[in-house]
């Protein structure tokens, strides 16, 4: 599925946006969009306050139930566009590769699923030699009981994205992971676990704290050039920015991420050209969801149809598909000829 993107046009606040969309990580393989029960169950077990929602209360989020300009998809297409997102989030078990990436989520990635495809990504190889660096730091100044209480913390973490109306849980993860930090300061991992504690909408979240680790974190790993992390951290630090409504820092800080030559995650480049359609600037709004169509997953001009954020651009938006669409068109044409086959008017 394609979901709309929160949006401060959106008429409700982030929080209660969150409170309303979450995801559960099955079998480390697949993503699994919690319905109107489960949601009643996570937010009322996370939140004290939580007032149980009716479907009327649920804003439509899925590009199937939202109107779209038919130069973005036609009628025809939405079965099969549809089956190809769910495709990148739900696995059969006879699939021996399953992979959750924000490379290979594209389009269908949303804010709700950032930490459990951050652990996921953690967990892989190629990010193996970052976590290695600061487990040889801190054994080196025989802090390595602590590095293993970080990593007891990121399994019960996995098992609390599992189960997230476990509130116990997570409270005692942000407790124990709070003890660890006042003990040892300099594991970036630490303070990016705890942001993304504060970050979830529960009874203690809190995004200026999160926003303060996020950036503790970016500090610490720029010193040890973990490029993968700082990016994430800016990511994220962005994405706070946009929230508090501040575009030039939000874009700001996004420029920062690329410039760190990371390039496996798409949606810094959809959020980039996000931060500049809430501003009205087309032009580079469009230069960016080029890049990010031409570069990652065309399913990002269906996001950009759904994001409320790109009704300040529609025009331009509609005219930058319609021309994508027919050069796309000529393409095929061109081989077709290179073939040898014509078509006649």
């Amino acid at each position: 599925m394609i979901l709309k993107p929160f949006s401060n046009d959106l008429g409700i606040s982030y929080k209660k946006f969150q409170q309303q969309n979450y995801f559960i990580l099955i079998n480390n393989n697949s993503l699994k969009k919690v319905n109107i029960k489960g949601i009643n169950k996570i937010s009322s077990s996370n939140n004290r306050e939580f007032i149980e929602l009716s479907d009327n209360d649920i804003i439509s989020r899925r590009f199937e139930e939202i109107p779209l300009s038919s130069v973005l998809i036609s009628k025809e297409n939405i079965t099969e566009i549809s089956n190809l997102a769910r495709s990148r989030l739900e696995f059969t078990d006879t699939e021996t590769h399953n992979e959750i990436t924000f490379s290979e989520l594209g389009a269908v990635f949303s804010i709700e699923m950032f930490d459990m495809i951050w652990l996921e990504e953690l967990m892989s190889e190629g990010h193996r030699k970052g976590i290695e660096i600061i487990n040889d730091t801190m054994i080196f100044g025989e802090k390595s009981h602590l590095f293993e209480k970080f990593t007891v913390n990121l399994e019960r973490y996995e098992k609390y994205l599992q189960n997230p109306s476990d509130f116990a849980l997570i409270e005692s993860i942000k407790i124990e992971t709070e003890k660890i930090i006042e003990e040892y300061n300099g594991n970036p991992y630490d303070h990016f676990l705890l942001a993304l504690l504060y970050h979830r909408p529960t009874s203690f979240q809190d995004l200026t704290a999160a926003k303060k680790e996020f950036i503790i974190s970016r500090e610490l790993s720029a010193e040890i050039e973990n490029n993968d992390l700082t990016a994430m951290c800016d990511m994220m630090l962005a994405w706070f920015a946009y929230i508090e409504k501040d575009y030039d820092k939000a874009i700001e800080i996004s420029h920062r991420a690329l410039d760190l030559e990371f390039l496996s995650v798409p949606e810094i480049y959809f959020n980039l050209s996000k931060f500049y359609a809430a501003k009205g600037d087309s032009g580079n709004s469009i230069q960016y969801l080029d890049e990010v169509i031409r570069g990652f997953d065309f399913l990002y001009a269906i996001k950009a149809g759904i994001d409320d954020d790109f009704n300040k651009i529609k025009n331009d938006l509609n005219e930058y598909i319609s021309m994508a669409r027919d050069k796309a068109k000529k393409g095929i044409m061109k081989r077709l000829n290179n073939m040898g086959i014509f078509f006649t008017k």
